[in-house]
């Protein structure tokens, strides 16, 4: 008997209790339905509807709800991922919100080919912009925006539109540009237009931006490049190969220009090549001497260049977002040095082969000495320090969380401890390493077509990052000035359409880490409007007359069914029926029940005792 009590007392609690754990107080902002294109084990298309909420108060966490089904775990990352770009192109701080993805019952995916798609329905989320009607989408992201293509394209395609939809969106895929109810996007900024969800289209590239400070630093590199090589060529214009003296001639002529970073550029290529053609006319007795010359010069200027980087890392004027643009860049490259520098001094390579990685160590050690001069004339310029690493910090964690769970990159980089700012240098660099990686995917998934006009396609991108980052500095970067200058000039040159492709998207990669660097982003609970709450119940942040209800419940509860124990054992020697509990228990429990449905006014519980007898009975 005293057992069922106390199960009567436990099974009270929980019944009064529940829809108070209930009360969370978390509110929907907004909901949004997007379409997955999948294919099945067999190759069949298929069509997946998701919705995506919003729920506030949250702290940026991705709910997954698949009731019967699965979702894989690559799947969730790309979906995280997703949610980090959509804030980086919005400006709204996902963080202050959760977002509960809801599935279809028995849903089975994996894969992330859906990461388009849920990167435009993050960003129609979170802005509340909608996008074209009946438009669906499939394809891989880079960090840089780039999109990817797909396995089972064409199978997507076809089930999309028998789903209804009007038509997709996703990579460039040159077997399908011509299909109707397909339209391949080079990127996200050209796309976004495309669909309605910005007002912001890709700019020109035909502008052109003057900057005094660049031609003053590039100048100065061109004549470091200009007397070493014109002193060889001098001296062995016959051993210099055909290649070098072509770049050497263009240079010059670029020189005479306004076109100061092309000048040097062609000058740095003419100095690689020309010492490569040089050296490798001379003995082999001559090129082993060469090897140890070359290597205790590098050594020496590296420890120069190594005690410049910790100066300015002392001086904080890294701490100025319109330079660290120039440090980045320059200790990209030195790292590049280094790279290759560390395969050079392997006895074990061809002598041949050793000379060539010795001199493309060293010509870049000069390029990253001459970016770090860019300082030394806008290190004084007054800009508003507003460096903020969260949102790199995050996208750079989701991104490579992103492609390593497809296999594209193994492991995470290493960053250097030993001094925070060095550490956080070396992320920039694994973040360029990692642009070059996407575009050497074979086969290739982020790919630029070899065309002049997919090229300035890009090259709109990028300027369209770049006149973003000036909105917020004042001032273009140095490294987007100079590569929408040397794209323009080398098309213009005939140069190889895969030299130009890889500087946009390595260019790109930087640009996009200093823009979430600089990347102003507002709270979305202040900016959505809310439409509906999770639950009925109230939020209650302090205990209430419900709470209070339910402690004096239990209590007088409690004392009820003791002294009715106390009374029953004084006066009855038989035991009470087991249906007779049965409707005691009842009545007790009706009684609980009609409080929560009518509950009382003011600050205390009325409880009428002779009711409670009354259902007794």
């Amino acid at each position: 008997m005293r057992v069922r009590i106390l199960l009567s007392l436990l099974l009270i609690s929980m019944i009064i209790l529940q829809p108070l754990q209930a009360n969370s107080g978390r509110t929907i902002l907004r909901r949004v339905n997007i379409t997955l294109l999948a294919v099945t084990a067999t190759g069949k298309g298929s069509v997946i509807p998701v919705t995506i909420i919003a729920e506030y108060p949250g702290s940026g966490g991705v709910i997954i709800d698949d009731e019967y089904g699965h979702v894989g775990q690559d799947t969730i990352i790309s979906i995280k991922y997703s949610l980090v770009l959509a804030s980086l192109i919005t400006g709204i701080d996902y963080r202050p919100l959760d977002y509960r993805i809801v599935f279809p019952h028995n849903t089975v995916i994996e894969g992330t080919s859906a990461t388009l798609d849920f990167l435009l329905g993050f960003i129609e989320l979170l802005t509340g912009v909608k996008p074209r009607e009946k438009v669906g989408a499939t394809g891989l992201v880079s960090p840089n925006l780039v999109i990817g293509n797909v396995s089972g394209l064409v199978a997507k395609f076809k089930a999309g539109l028998k789903y209804g939809l009007k038509e997709i969106v996703g990579p460039l895929n040159l077997s399908m540009m011509n299909t109707p109810g397909y339209r391949g996007f080079i990127d996200i900024i050209h796309l976004l237009p495309y669909l309605n969800l910005t007002n912001r289209r890709p700019v020109n590239t035909s502008l052109n931006v003057e900057s005094p400070v660049l031609d003053r630093v590039f100048s100065i590199s061109y004549s470091i490049f200009y007397h070493n090589v014109t002193r060889i060529i001098e001296r062995y214009r016959s051993s210099i190969n055909d290649k070098a003296l072509k770049e050497y001639e263009s240079g010059k002529k670029y020189y005479s220009t306004k076109y100061k970073y092309t000048a040097a550029s062609y000058m740095f290529r003419a100095y690689a090549d020309t010492l490569k053609s040089y050296y490798k006319s001379l003995s082999a007795t001559e090129k082993r001497n060469l090897i140890n010359k070359l290597i205790a010069w590098y050594k020496g200027n590296k420890t120069i260049y190594e005690k410049k980087i910790h100066l300015i890392m002392r001086n904080k004027i890294f701490q100025n977002p319109l330079t660290l643009d120039a440090i980045t860049n320059s200790y990209i490259r030195y790292k590049l040095s280094r790279e290759m520098y560390s395969l050079a001094v392997n006895n074990s390579s061809r002598i041949n082969d050793r000379i060539d990685l010795m001199v493309d160590s060293i010509a870049r050690l000069h390029t990253a000495i001459h970016w770090l001069m860019i300082i030394r004339y806008i290190g004084s310029t007054l800009v508003p320090n507003r460096v903020n690493n969260w949102l790199f910090n995050t996208l750079y964690i989701t991104t490579m969380d992103y492609f390593k769970a497809m296999n594209y990159i193994r492991g995470t980089p290493s960053i250097s401890r030993n001094n925070t700012w060095i550490g956080f240098l070396d992320m920039f660099y694994n973040w360029y390493i990692l642009g070059l990686d996407l575009m050497s995917l074979n086969p290739p998934v982020f790919h630029i077509p070899q065309s002049k006009y997919w090229i300035r396609m890009s090259n709109q991108s990028l300027a369209t990052i770049g006149l973003q980052l000036t909105m917020v500095l004042g001032y273009m970067p140095p490294s987007i000035i100079t590569s929408l200058e040397i794209t323009g000039r080398y098309l213009g040159e005939g140069e190889n359409p895969s030299i130009v492709t890889g500087i946009i998207f390595e260019e790109l990669m930087i640009a996009i880490a200093e823009y979430s660097l600089l990347r102003d982003t507002i709270n979305p609970y202040s900016y959505l409007e809310a439409k509906a709450t999770v639950n009925a119940y109230p939020k209650t942040p302090v205990v209430g007359l419900l709470e209070w209800s339910s402690i004096i419940l239990i209590g007088l509860g409690a004392f009820l069914l003791g002294y009715s124990l106390g009374y029953i054992g004084k006066s009855r020697s038989s035991r009470v029926s087991s249906s007779h509990e049965a409707l005691q228990s009842y009545g007790f429990l009706r009684e609980v029940s009609s409080v929560f449905e009518n509950p009382p006014r003011g600050g205390a519980l009325a409880w009428d005792n002779t009711g409670q007898r009354r259902d007794d009975k």
